[in-house]
């Protein structure tokens, strides 16, 4: 299948640009070690692993989507996705050979972050609930890596992105259930939400750390995740260009 010759290729082009590939690991790892100082400015404070697991998602998230956005336009402006129609390479493997490529990435940066939790803030769950929690962050990063390459479409240049990242990160971060409980937000801003793939990693996250964790309502929001990834795709696919 060509979609794995092109996971390939990317996979290359990123374990050979050493800089490139330490920066996608180390600053999440800063940024974690940064959120570890912050919450120690506010000690004995009882509810640090409800806001640190999902701040720690949303972090593998932000550099997912901005990698892989950034990452498809270079693409295309270099005229590698020209390329690769010519010779016959159908979108949708385009769109899936870079969703492989990108999500080792993902991978990496999700075991950092779970490394990062463990050791920064001492938490002390079992195997089997890091291991989920590995899972739903790793998922999520997929999603990620698909709005990126979706949103790839409407770029030019690498500058065309960016005024996109506000528009993805913000309203996920302010209207997820991440800062206030989601039934405690108002309508409209629950409505915003909803629209969010984020939201739905929050919920599953936030369960599965309670004290009664209710799996049925993990999965659904996990599978709610993966639902949005295969759109993400599908949608990908049809909207992708190979030049401008």
């Amino acid at each position: 299948m060509r979609a794995w010759i092109i996971a390939w290729r990317v996979l290359r082009q990123i374990l050979l640009d050493r800089r490139f590939f330490g920066l996608s690991v180390v600053v999440p790892l800063v940024i974690m070690f940064l959120m570890k100082l912050f919450f120690d400015t506010l000690p004995h404070y009882p509810l640090t692993n409800r806001y640190v697991i999902p701040m720690s998602a949303f972090v593998v998230h932000f550099f997912s989507f901005i990698i892989a956005s950034v990452a498809l336009v270079q693409e295309r402006t270099r005229g590698t996705l020209e390329r690769l129609f010519i010779s016959g390479t159908g979108k949708w493997e385009v769109i899936l050979g870079y969703l492989i490529g990108f999500l080792f990435l993902g991978t990496v940066q999700t075991v950092a972050v779970i490394f990062s939790l463990i050791i920064f803030f001492q938490l002390s769950y079992s195997p089997g609930v890091f291991f989920i929690l590995a899972l739903i962050i790793w998922i999520l990063a997929a999603v990620s890596v698909m709005i990126g390459l979706f949103i790839s479409t409407f770029a030019r240049h690498e500058g065309h992105v960016f005024p996109f990242v506000p528009l993805v990160s913000i309203p996920s971060f302010f209207f997820s259930g991440l800062l206030i409980d989601f039934d405690r937000l108002p309508l409209w801003g629950q409505a915003i939400g909803l629209l969010y793939p984020f939201h739905y990693a929050v919920n599953s996250l936030l369960e599965l750390i309670s004290r009664n964790p209710d799996a049925s309502y993990i999965w659904v929001n996990t599978l709610l995740l993966i639902f949005y990834a295969v759109t993400s795709l599908l949608v990908s696919s049809r909207t992708l260009r190979d030049v401008d």
